[in-house]
């Protein structure tokens, strides 16, 4: 069985191709693990958190505060949804 080209083989780590990632829910407990991943690699530039914090918590993300690559966004992402596509329509009309 040939393994397609996106797809991790076992025993490689892989290495985020992209600099800048959008992590929904980051402050939680799954979340914050893979911000913390993706700051350990130097090639990603830049993480934003968009997290409620209705079950996430900022302890989670403590460490990683200082960080001038992270940036978090105390919001709803429901409700980001909602004004991005009434800012659209407005454009628009």
């Amino acid at each position: 069985m040939v393994a397609a080209a996106n797809e991790i083989s076992p025993g490689r780590s892989y290495t985020p191709g992209w600099a800048n990632v959008f992590v929904s829910g980051g402050a939680g407990f799954i979340g914050s693990h893979l911000v913390r991943w993706l700051l350990e690699d130097r090639r990603v530039r830049r993480v934003v958190i968009f997290d409620n914090f209705s079950s996430g918590q900022q302890s989670h993300i403590q460490e990683f505060l200082n960080d001038s690559r992270l940036e978090i966004a105390n919001a709803d992402l429901k409700e980001a949804r909602r004004q991005l596509l009434l800012h659209d329509a407005r454009e628009r009309a």
